[in-house]
């Protein structure tokens, strides 16, 4: 499960019906181009874990969820914040690569592994950090202009 970033427009709700039922919501703002492409600044999508880093980072409480909004000024405050402190902030965010291993095992091909790899846990650096910050504040200046009120992720 991951942790998508996007907009939405307080100001504007729509409405949709399920089972007999009304439910309103806020719009979605959906950013012009195509944005799928993970190389796009403006398109950003985390691994659960490493997107609640980044939450944390940002000062953000990413909840049990994780989901969440907060307005277009208050993830501004939280990009300058973090920008100007981030030499001595990002130091307690970033993590070192993790490698378990299980028991030897027998192969398909006959071959025994002796220390087959049972769960990896990858590293966050401080590029990491640096580079998603960069590419936040371009989504958000992107969402602000197409009427985005507010960042939201889950």
């Amino acid at each position: 499960m991951g942790i998508d970033i996007g907009g939405t427009n307080h100001n504007e709700t729509k409405t949709s019906s399920f089972d007999g039922k009304v439910f309103t919501y806020f719009a979605s703002v959906r950013l012009s181009g195509d944005t799928e492409d993970d190389t796009d600044p403006r398109s950003m999508h985390f691994a659960s874990a490493n997107g609640r880093a980044f939450l944390k980072f940002l000062g953000f409480n990413p909840g049990d969820g994780p989901d969440g909004e907060v307005s277009i000024p208050e993830m501004r405050r939280a990009i300058f914040r973090a920008v100007n402190t981030f030499d001595r902030a990002v130091k307690g965010f970033t993590r070192e690569e993790t490698v378990e291993y299980g028991q030897p095992r027998v192969n398909d091909d006959g071959t025994v592994e002796l220390r087959p790899a049972r769960f990896i846990e990858c590293g966050l650096d401080e590029s990491y950090y640096a580079d998603h910050l960069a590419r936040l504040s371009i989504l958000v200046e992107a969402l602000a202009a197409e009427g985005a009120t507010h960042i939201t992720w889950g």
